[in-house]
């Protein structure tokens, strides 16, 4: 399943488990029902970090597990990854290779 699918499945399972319709979710999201509906049928890859951020908190997924399925980083995040990249994404790597046993 790409990032893509699992963006549009995450919003489209939490936001009908929570009885809201698409035109609901993007009026509180402050965008179109159109945007709502390609990203959950996987036909739409824009969306900005703001937008994301209220749809999760709307749905109330946590927002970086929602970012992180659009293949986004939030912002504040981001900036302090890029202080110690290399830190970082040594760190990142060690946690998922003893996660995964290996």
């Amino acid at each position: 399943m790409s990032r893509i699918d699992t963006l549009g499945l995450l919003i489209r399972e939490r936001r009908q488990n929570l009885g809201l319709s698409t035109a609901a979710l993007a009026r509180a999201a402050d965008t179109t029902r159109q945007h709502i509906s390609s990203l959950e049928n996987c036909k739409s890859w824009s969306i900005s970090e703001d937008i994301i951020i209220r749809i999760a908190n709307i749905l109330m997924i946590n927002e970086d597990e929602l970012l992180g399925a659009a293949g986004k980083i939030k912002s504040d995040v981001l900036e302090l990854y890029s202080r110690d990249a290399a830190i970082w994404a040594e760190k990142i790597r060690e946690y998922y290779r003893e996660k995964n046993g290996n």
